[in-house]
């Protein structure tokens, strides 16, 4: 029990600035995603450090296989190069009674990191969702006069916003509320929304573009419903004939309200983040597969809405049950890999994980591919990558139990 216990404490160190290495690593791809929000909207120390907390934590079910992955070979490399592992042998213990508890400790933490995808994970990615929306809204309010806003789109539309100078606010305005003075706005989008001619060089519906000045105008956010309203007063508007611009007059009007970003249940069916489903969220969209046709565009192979969402929750749940096992399986393989090739160098070990992370994405990711494809191979694609490597690892560890 002493050597074992001796073992356990070698990989520690290893293993802790190993998960350490990963989480910096993918943090920053994180943060990176995030960043123009996070510096638009200027937040604060206090819930910047929440945001890198939730993704840290989110991290885990990759960084922790991975970690022990490099830590493995990395502690045991040492001891093997050092001669101890040979030492423990001769004095009649062995690998099966040095490493047991190694396997045990990564069997344990598979269901830790099982439990942490399935029930944990989903809520601080909810969360997190919820923080990135909140600075959305609260971003509304600091737009500066005198630049152009051309990221305000929704779905399907093109947006351009600019203002002279901000209004002064009044009683009743909610917290996501700003009010604008000689306003301008650009729209193009299909057109039975908008008046004008049809914008030229466009395939697909047809889309027309107008242009709104007014003298006042109030953006709204609505946070529970996630959408917000423009609201343009005394101005006139221009639909565009491009092709003929002598045709082009102008409507004078008192009030004009547009929607800027409207998120309906139908239009985000196939946008929901699936990791942030709980279990049964999951387990309901997948109950009943979708009997309409699977493909809305078959030659570019784009999904309906229905299966998109259908398809996205299956592999998701499936993701949740089989990559927290992806640390057993490394284990498995790190610990023969380890005694057998010595990688007393830390750039040989990385490389060798490193190999063997690249191995399981091909895998992990074309498992995902059937899944969207709706195949029935889904389910063992996503199997395959834990049993094969695991698989490997014991006949490698039986070989050198064996020499």
């Amino acid at each position: 029990m002493i050597l074992q216990r001796y073992v356990l404490r070698e990989l520690i160190a290893p293993f802790i600035i190993s998960v350490l290495f990963f989480s910096f690593i993918m943090l920053l791809r994180q943060l990176f995603r995030i960043a123009e929000l996070i510096l638009e909207a200027r937040v604060d120390l206090v819930t910047m450090s929440e945001l890198t907390a939730i993704i840290v934590v989110t991290l885990l079910i990759l960084t922790v296989p991975m970690g022990a992955m490099l830590g493995t070979l990395v502690g045991i490399g040492r001891l093997t190069s050092e001669n101890e592992i040979l030492a423990m042998r001769v004095a009649g213990i062995s690998l099966p009674q040095i490493f047991l508890p190694v396997f045990i400790v990564a069997f344990l933490g598979s269901i830790a990191l099982t439990w942490t995808s399935v029930s944990f994970i989903p809520n601080l990615l909810q969360r997190l969702e919820e923080r990135q929306s909140v600075i959305e809204f609260e971003l509304l309010t600091r737009l500066e006069p005198g630049r152009n806003y051309g990221d305000l789109a929704p779905r399907g539309a093109d947006v351009s916003l600019f203002f002279e100078e901000r209004g002064e606010r009044q009683a009743g305005d909610g917290p996501y509320t700003l009010r604008m003075k000689q306003v301008a706005l650009r729209v193009e989008g299909e057109a039975q929304q908008l008046a004008g001619a049809q914008v030229a060089g466009t395939s697909g519906p047809e889309r027309r573009e107008s242009v709104f000045f007014s003298e006042r105008g109030t953006i709204i956010g609505d946070y529970e419903t996630r959408s917000v309203r423009l609201i343009l007063e005394d101005g006139i508007l221009i639909p565009l004939e491009r092709a003929n611009p002598v045709r082009e007059s102008s409507v004078r009007f008192e009030q004009m309200e547009h929607v800027i970003t409207p998120r309906t249940d139908e239009e985000r069916l196939d946008r929901i983040d699936p990791r942030t489903l709980t279990l049964n969220q999951l387990r309901g969209i997948i109950a009943v597969e979708p009997t309409g046709e699977m493909y809305a565009d078959p030659a570019r192979g784009r999904l309906t809405r229905e299966w998109q969402a259908y398809l996205n929750a299956k592999t998701e749940l499936y993701q949740r049950f089989t990559l927290p096992w992806s640390l057993l399986a490394f284990v498995l393989i790190a610990v023969p890999l380890a005694v057998e090739l010595r990688p007393q160098a830390k750039t040989v070990a990385f490389f060798i994980a490193i190999g063997l992370f690249t191995l399981y994405y091909v895998m992990f990711t074309s498992a995902g591919a059937l899944g969207m494809m709706n195949s029935p191979l889904t389910l063992p694609a996503y199997l395959a990558p834990n049993l094969l490597i695991g698989a490997v690892g014991l006949f490698l560890f039986w070989k050198v139990q064996r020499s």
